[in-house]
């Protein structure tokens, strides 16, 4: 019997096979628009007031849009706790930090002072950085440097200075304030900041050393620094002065036997405070015990571990597949050697950073077996 084909049949076929083609035909579409939006190129189509190179305003906005959002997705990567604005009050806010004149006002009043200062994202205020500085206004113009690697820098050197503000919250003496700061790190958590505890650079505690060193310096009217003043040098090692000196006939002639500057040596020169175990003195000591005790009153208070030179030691693999090692007596001695910048030597010391510094490897310790061959390891995967 032959099979004649009825409505409801057809109708099943219909039912089954409309979806079918339905859906492939959108889901082509869908992949074409996907292909086309992906090839797409921006043309003269697209055109602004002055219709004037317009064509190339949509990319470079898309670019810088790109790099902010990259930027920021760095920024909160690995970031668990969460982000608040800064409550407190402010002193006085810079929203103009690429304006010479808008500085050169808001700094005026500002000269030589201390204080803790803020870093805030003009369009997030919960992005912020909080730092204290000796000079504010010398602090200020040392973070617009290109070169620095850090979080807060090389965030703000991506997405520009002009999008940020700089703020004083509080204006005072530097040490008074090392608390202060700390309460407001541990508080906010700040999302730019590296660590949370308050710390001055190497450079920020040379700086106020020397400050202090100045006022500690007993007054001499020297005619000429540099020529013509009797110096004595004496050794000063577990807190006891060897009563033995040696005299030289001028600053120069010290300072080309020590291998030091003229003016570090000045700096020090009858302050009581010692450079790298020598006291300077233009007078010879008389007492011992006085003397002493002169010298543990001149340090007292004083930070020398941030400037203190610090033993290093440097490794790198030899053709042979060896691990070389060398002990130098400070990070300047490296960096001279090797040619590059402190900060470099600061990011990678004590750091496992695959191919290290032109190949060397820095550490302010001495390896065992085991690190020797995980450094051997990673020295082999450059």
């Amino acid at each position: 019997m032959l099979y004649s084909p009825t409505i409801i049949s057809i109708v099943e076929v219909l039912i089954a096979t409309v979806p079918v083609l339905l859906t492939v035909a959108f889901v082509t579409v869908a992949e074409r628009k996907t292909m086309a939006s992906m090839q797409r190129r921006i043309g003269p189509n697209i055109v602004g007031q002055t219709k004037k190179f317009s064509h190339f305003k949509p990319q470079v906005r898309f670019y810088h849009s790109t790099r902010y959002d990259k930027a920021m997705e760095v920024l909160y990567k690995n970031r668990i706790a969460p982000l608040k604005p800064f409550e407190e009050n402010v002193i006085c806010v810079c929203k103009d930090l690429l304006s010479p004149t808008a500085l050169n006002t808001f700094f005026k009043n500002l000269q030589g002072k201390s204080g803790i200062y803020m870093f805030t994202l003009k369009n997030n205020p919960c992005i912020f950085y909080i730092g204290r500085a000796i000079d504010l206004e010398k602090r200020f113009k040392s973070h617009l440097n290109p070169n620095l690697k850090d979080r807060f820098h090389v965030f703000a050197n991506t997405i520009g200075w002009k999008k940020f503000e700089f703020s004083i919250i509080e204006i005072g003496n530097i040490n008074m304030q090392k608390k202060r700061e700390n309460l407001y790190l541990h508080k906010y958590l700040p999302l730019l900041n590296t660590i949370f505890i308050s710390n001055l650079t190497t450079i920020q505690t040379h700086d106020c050393l020397h400050e202090i060193l100045k006022l500690k310096q007993l007054r001499s009217n020297f005619e000429n620094k540099y020529i013509g003043i009797n110096i004595h040098v004496y050794e000063y090692l577990n807190k006891k002065i060897n009563t033995s000196c040696k005299t030289f006939n001028s600053i120069y002639e010290l300072s080309s036997y020590l291998g030091v500057s003229w003016d570090t040596i000045y700096v020090y020169l009858n302050t009581y405070v010692p450079y790298k175990n020598n006291l300077f003195l233009t007078t010879k000591i008389e007492t011992s015990d006085l003397a002493e005790k002169l010298v543990s009153d001149a340090t007292l208070g004083l930070e020398f571990n941030r400037i203190t030179a610090k033993k290093v030691w440097m490794y790198f693999l030899d053709p042979s597949g060896t691990i070389v090692k060398n002990a130098y007596i400070s990070k300047g001695t490296i960096a001279n050697l090797l040619n590059v910048q402190h900060g470099i030597i600061n990011n990678h010391l004590d750091k496992w950073i695959k191919g290290g510094i032109k190949g060397n490897y820095i550490f302010t310790y001495e390896l065992d077996i085991l690190e020797m061959e995980k450094l051997k390891e990673l020295s082999r995967k450059r």
